[in-house]
């Protein structure tokens, strides 16, 4: 796979985290500097997603690999999912200290309802995100292009609609999303 790496950090973060990107071995890893929103920048690339799937993550998030190929299976083999995801583990990591405090699973968003209505009735009634989820990348672009780029900003302003749940909803209405 590939790596895209959308970096808005201030110039001291960003010569470090080149620095260690240089000397990363066996790793496709694309290092990109833009500012805005999150899904602005991913607006911003979108063009060099060339994979058939996609998958979003956030500067605290990781997958595990054994996961991801395990999703990708199911992916390959049923056509009629658009997106799938898993188990989420979240941890308290203690300051300076290399030690989980505690964890907690939380649901990921998924409905496999044929109807886009309810799909978003579903995550409506019980808010839960569908963002951390592998995408077909068509679906993933399709998407994407109707987030409001930082220009258009003015269409979506408040922060927590724009960064979030406009595309929550935006996935939900074009993806059914296995668990």
């Amino acid at each position: 796979g590939k790596i895209f790496f959308l970096d808005s950090s201030n110039k001291k973060i960003l010569l470090e985290t080149k620095k260690f990107l240089k000397n990363t071995k066996n790793i496709n890893i694309k290092h990109f500097k833009l500012t805005g929103r999150p899904f602005e920048c991913v607006k911003k690339i979108l063009p060099k997603i060339k994979t058939k799937y996609v998958c979003l993550s956030g500067d605290d998030d990781f997958y595990i690999v054994e996961g991801l190929k395990k999703a990708l299976k199911i992916l390959d083999k049923q056509k009629k999912i658009d997106a799938i995801n898993g188990m989420t583990i979240t941890t308290k990591i203690l300051k300076n200290k290399i030690m989980i405090k505690k964890y907690l699973i939380y649901e990921n968003f998924f409905c496999l309802d044929v109807k886009p209505i309810n799909r978003l009735s579903k995550i409506l009634e019980n808010y839960k995100i569908p963002i951390f989820s592998i995408f077909r990348s068509n679906n993933f672009k399709k998407v994407i292009n109707y987030v409001p780029s930082k220009k258009n900003r003015n269409l979506c302003p408040t922060r927590i609609i724009h960064d979030e749940i406009l595309e929550s909803l935006l996935f939900v209405y074009f993806n059914k999303i296995y668990k």
